[in-house]
Formats: structure tokens, sequence, C-alpha cells
């Protein structure tokens, strides 16, 4: 679609499936690919009465696209029959550009007050224009006079206006005019039927949208001034249209640990830790500890510095509760088979070490950010002073951290790399930390300096 949307000389293309944003995220990678502006939208059904509408919305900000992720929820989570009802659109309007669909004309024009109290929680509101040709006549004919209503009981010619302004958006569902049948085929997959089927839903030029709508028009219209009219909205929406996923970090929600789990562990990491240590200690045997534990180290260490304790934390939470209640759970899923942690937690019930498996088929740790370095300053994980011990003091993004003097650190000095004792760093030294380092190691030095107040500085 992007590379066809390049072909065509467009600037901005947009997405606006039924009832899913699964595609949002790859269709934000493919036109950052091709140099192309992406569009966040969502088609629906919306429920206000007893009267079904069609709707498409579409987020031009971060707002917006929130609010479209609550929207699929209400519709895909909190709905028996998969609709909105219309005071969830009023909730979740704000950022968002919500669009009537063709054939939903009369609800529109005879509920004014309704599209009044949608246009002020939106950005805006637009009728959708589509004179596609669908193959059953029946289907045709109210799709046609849906347009012929709109067009002679929304319009005021006197002011030149619309209660609702047009927008050129016709339904696309293939790319090309020979690829019809896999919508067929794809309808027929997903609910058993092929839902008003059409040879006319491909990605069409601007002129061929002009020789489709041009005929529908008498010559009491200026068509060539409505069609850029109608065109207009669509430059519009490109235009403002900044929603966009962020990537880069992760999102992945912090397990929350229960009061006895806090009180045993005390936080999160040492609770994943300890669960390994325990199990280890437990369930393999002495002469083959040394090579479970050398792989755990390395197992513990890529999970670690690609802030990923939390997901195997929540994955062995869920998976405990569904044995607590009776319910199985497989052996084990895909490349998940090839962590010992996850064997250890009893996520899965797979031995990697016993079958060979590899770890680096399930975490790969340049896909999840972690560049690798000859030599980097590494922290142990148990780095707290003791009492009265001597320590050097350093200050890294505002904060305070204070080190053993013969820890030996990565820097750079002058523009050049090396490797000294703490005790020997200088002003305007940069210290290359390790990322498991940034993300857990020196937040427990952080935790542990004020009980080092009264130590001697040096």
């Amino acid at each position: 679609m992007c590379r066809k949307a390049k072909w065509l000389g467009h600037t901005a293309v947009g997405i606006c499936d039924r009832n899913t944003m699964a595609a949002t995220l790859n269709l934000q990678k493919e036109c950052a690919n091709t140099g192309l502006k992406h569009i966040f939208g969502y088609s629906l059904t919306m429920m206000h009465e007893e009267e079904r509408v069609g709707l498409k919305i579409y987020a031009l900000d971060n707002e917006g696209l929130h609010n479209l992720l609550r929207i699929q929820r209400a519709v895909m989570v909190d709905s028996e029959d998969n609709t909105l009802r219309y005071e969830q659109l009023l909730m979740y309007a704000a950022g968002c550009v919500p669009v009537f669909a063709t054939r939903s004309v009369y609800w529109m024009a005879g509920h004014p007050k309704q599209v009044e109290r949608i246009r002020k929680g939106a950005e805006a509101v637009y009728y959708q224009v589509d004179a596609n040709e669908y193959k059953a006549d029946r289907i045709d004919r109210e799709q046609l006079e849906a347009l012929k209503y709109y067009f002679g009981n929304c319009y005021d010619a006197d002011t030149d206006s619309f209660t609702v302004e047009p927008v050129l958006i016709p339904d696309c569902y293939y790319m090309d005019k020979d690829d019809a049948g896999y919508r067929i085929v794809v309808n027929k997959i997903a609910t058993g039927a092929a839902h008003e089927q059409s040879d006319d839903q491909y990605f069409k030029t601007a002129d061929e949208l002009y020789d489709t709508l041009r005929p529908l028009f008498s010559g009491q219209w200026d068509f060539d001034s409505l069609f850029r009219r109608m065109c207009r909205p669509t430059v519009e929406i490109a235009g403002r249209a900044d929603a966009s996923f962020e990537t880069g970090r992760m999102f992945m929600p912090e397990y929350r640990m229960r009061p006895q789990e806090r009180e045993r562990y005390g936080d999160r990491r040492t609770m994943f830790l300890r669960l390994l240590d325990d199990w280890l200690d437990r369930e393999v045997p002495e002469p083959e500890r040394e090579r479970y534990r050398e792989r755990l180290d390395e197992e513990v260490y890529i999970i670690e510095s690609t802030d990923n304790v939390d997901y195997f934390l929540v994955q062995w939470d869920m998976v405990r509760e569904a044995h607590r209640r009776g319910i199985a759970t497989g052996i084990g899923r895909g490349s998940a088979g090839g962590s010992l942690v996850s064997y250890l937690l009893g996520i899965t019930s797979i031995d990697p070490l016993k079958y060979d498996l590899i770890f680096s088929r399930f975490l790969v740790p340049e896909r999840c950010g972690l560049s690798w370095k000859d030599e980097l300053t590494v922290l142990a994980p148990d780095i707290t002073l003791g009492k009265g011990e001597r320590y050097v003091e350093i200050e890294s993004e505002g904060k305070s951290y204070r080190l053993c003097p013969d820890a030996r650190l990565r820097v750079i000095r002058a523009g050049e790399e090396r490797t000294i004792y703490a005790d020997e760093l200088m002003c305007g030294d940069e210290i290359l930390f390790d990322r498991r380092d940034c993300l857990w190691n020196l937040k427990e030095l952080e935790t542990h300096e004020s009980d080092l107040r009264t130590s001697p500085s040096l």
C-alpha cells in the first residue's frame, strides 16, 4: 500500500480497519521506510438508542490515539455485540475526527443536536462520500440513494454550506482491481460469509475517483469546485495527523508485588533472582550446578540488560495462578523453550540444557536495543558498601553514587577510552556504564546511599 501510494505521488496514507488496530504499528514503520506520513483510523458501528450508525474515526494527535485505543477496548472487550455506544463516542472524541459512513446520512440528518455534541468534543466532523459500485443491486442502490439524499437535503445553496462537510474517502480493501477476490476469501475466513462484494474497492488514482463521481452530478453543480472541496479535508486531516506510537523503549508494566512478597524480598529484582536461585539450589544436582549456573548468569544478564525482569515475573505469576486454579498450560511455546529462566520459574516445562536449546532464539539482545562493546564498566549485583568503608563519590545525571576505591571503571578521558580504578577518577571523565548498571545497579546504589552518610570520604 505504501509503495503504491508513493508511486501515485501521495505524501500521506491512512488505515481504517474495522474493529481492529492490529496493523497500525506496521503502517507507521512502512510509512517511515517509504517517506510517507501515516494516519491512524478505526471503522466501527455506533449504537444510538436502537439505531446502528457506521463511522470512521481518525486520530490527529496522541490524545486521539489513546482514545482510539479506548474505543478499541470498548468495542472488542466491553461490548457484547462489538459496537460503540453514542455516549462512549462523546467520551472518546477528543483528538479525533469522526466521519459518518455514506449510508449513515439518515441518522446524521435526523439528529442534528447529537451531531453537534460530537462536533464540540471532536476536532472536526465529516460525511464520507463513497461512490464505489457493488455487485448486489440492493446495496448499490442504497449507497447511491444515500449520496443523493445527502447532496439534496444537507446542502444550503444560499450559504454554500453543508450541515456536515463532505470528505472523499472511498472504501479501499485491496490494491488493484484484480485483487477483489482476496477480500471475499478473508471475509469468509472471518465470518463464514462474503459481505457487500465489490470489484471497485481498490486503491484508485485521483483521476479514477473523479471519473467515478462526475457522472452522478447534474449540471446544477460546479463539479470541479465540489471535487476539490471534498478532497480538501483529506489534506487537512493528513496535515494535522501527528499521532504515533513511541518506539525505542519498553512499555512493559511493572510486576505488582504482594505485601508478603515485598516483606520477603524487598524489591522486584531481588525477588526475580531469589526465585531462580532457590529453584536452582533445590532441583539441580550438585555435579550439574556449575553448568546450569553459567547458563543462568548469561540469561539473567541479558534479561536484566534488556529490562525484561517484569515480563518474566508477570508470566510466572500468570502460569502459577493457572496451575492454582487447575487450568492446563502448555509445556512451552516456540522459542520460549530455549530459556532456562522460563524453565526455572515454571513458565515452561522443558529443560533447555537437556535438549541443547538456544536462548538467543528466544531473546536476541540486539533486537531489544542492547548494543555490545568490547569493554564497559560492569558493577557486580552486590555493590553495597559496609559502614565505615572508604569510598569514592561520583555524580551522574544529577545523582550521587559511592563506589569502592578499587572498583575498575571504563571511562572516556580527553576523547580516549581507558580502564582506571575508581580512586583515579578525574573531573570530566565520562564513565561508560553497562546497560544493566544503568537499569538496576545504579538504582541499588542510590537506594543504599542514605546508610553511608557517616562514612569517611576519600
